[in-house]
């Protein structure tokens, strides 16, 4: 089965429109009764917006961060995010781990389903005039539905991360991080920090 693509309203109209015309010439050439002229153009108008109309789907993202000063130069950051999505989902629009730094560690689709889950704590420490390091660990899970997304089997992450400040008037972080997961580890440059 191949995938539908979303299409411009004024192409279905376009299709509804020829299939019309092309309706119109053929009754020209052949003798139908207005019943079943109906409903041959009722079936077409059927198929034409069956192919043509994109699929309706459903995703929320939440994310919830906090941050706790412990220390001058130190602090504590955590993050939940969740992802969930309904129908017929196109794959650019799946919950996956890798691409986001939700959970560190894991090549982007490695882990895909239609919801996930993932919680981070991340120590920052600014150690020496304008370096800083890391250190986190977190862990998550995709699954199809609410009842996979139990607390058996989750992918773990953890790593460390080493941080220049560029500017301190505006908060800006030349970050480099590696982090390890269930089944591989990354390494990752940025600018900022992960949350």
């Amino acid at each position: 089965m191949r995938a539908m693509q979303p299409t411009s309203p004024f192409l279905v109209f376009g299709c509804v429109i020829t299939v019309f015309g092309l309706l119109c010439l053929s009754s020209a050439f052949a003798v139908e009764t207005e019943v079943e002229k109906a409903e041959r153009e009722i079936r077409a108008v059927r198929e034409v917006v069956r192919e043509n109309v994109a699929i309706l789907i459903t995703k929320s993202n939440r994310a919830y961060n906090t941050y706790l000063t412990i220390a001058e130069k130190m602090t504590l950051a955590y993050r939940f995010y969740g992802r969930v999505t309904a129908g017929r989902v196109p794959l650019y629009d799946l919950a996956y781990f890798g691409a986001h730094n939700d959970l560190r560690g894991y090549a982007a689709g490695e882990f895909v389903d239609k919801m996930m889950f993932a919680t981070q704590l991340e120590f920052r420490w600014r150690f020496w005039k304008c370096w800083g390091m890391v250190a986190f660990g977190g862990v998550g899970k995709v699954g199809q539905d609410l009842h996979d997304l139990d607390l058996r089997e989750l992918l773990p992450s953890a790593g460390v991360g080493l941080r220049f400040m560029a500017s301190e008037k505006e908060r800006v972080n030349l970050s480099i991080d590696y982090a390890r997961g269930r089944e591989g580890d990354a390494v990752y440059f940025y600018i900022r920090e992960a949350f």
